[in-house]
């Protein structure tokens, strides 16, 4: 993720040749993740309005695709 100054928005880019990155990972880091998760929810019930979620959106222009981070407030 960088920050880019000319769109002045946040991104995530792509690999330098549009590459899929795949990844193999063990069941230990699928249970580290799990609980990650789980972790998430609660604080999300905790702090509620201080939490805020986070998406991506994909932009396409001039054969380049861009994926822009938004950050929301819960409220």
């Amino acid at each position: 993720m960088y920050y880019n100054g000319t769109r002045h928005k946040l991104e995530a880019g792509a690999t330098k040749r549009n590459k899929i990155r795949t990844m193999d990972f063990c069941n230990t880091l699928a249970e580290i993740l799990r609980q990650v998760r789980q972790e998430q929810a609660r604080n999300s019930l905790k702090y509620e309005a201080l939490y805020r979620l986070n998406y991506c959106k994909e932009v396409k222009e001039k054969n380049r695709t861009y994926y822009e981070i938004y950050m929301l407030p819960r409220a």
